[in-house]
């Protein structure tokens, strides 16, 4: 498992100085996982794969498979990231994965503050479904 250690910020006290000496914050790579795995579920058109996908991600729907690989040293860590999703029709799957690369992309830097590099995304289901996703099922 890699993680990432990013140099810490302490807390200031009154008058901007700092109450404690520096520290240093570290994600795993488990944790991008998540983060990018949920956040995936976030976008509209975005259904749950058949095959129990809720145990990756908690309750709803997300994508397949997430591998994230962090690479470089210490605060100037960059993530790649991997993600099979489903595409609930009748949404273009181009579109939905242009969406999904770009939500991914900013909520992992805005929640770990790694920087992104690169999102990729491989559509491996299609689903029957609404566009709000009601009743979605695998094609």
């Amino acid at each position: 498992m890699t993680a990432i250690t990013a140099p810490g910020h302490p807390p200031r006290q009154r008058g901007g100085a700092a109450a404690h000496g520096h520290g240093s914050t570290t994600i795993p790579e488990r944790v991008v996982t998540k983060i990018a795995a949920r956040a995936a579920a976030e976008v509209p058109g975005v259904g749950e794969v058949s095959g129990g996908l809720g145990r990756l991600v908690g309750a709803g729907a997300g994508p397949a498979r997430v591998t994230v690989r962090l690479s470089g040293r210490e605060a100037e860590r960059t993530a790649t990231i991997r993600l099979g999703i489903a595409v609930r029709y009748p949404r273009p799957a181009a579109t939905t994965a242009r969406r999904v690369r770009e939500h991914v992309a900013h909520t992992v830097e805005r929640l770990t503050g790694i920087r992104v590099g690169r999102v990729d995304i491989e559509v491996v289901e299609l689903l029957r479904g609404d566009a709000a996703g009601d009743r979605a099922q695998p094609r």
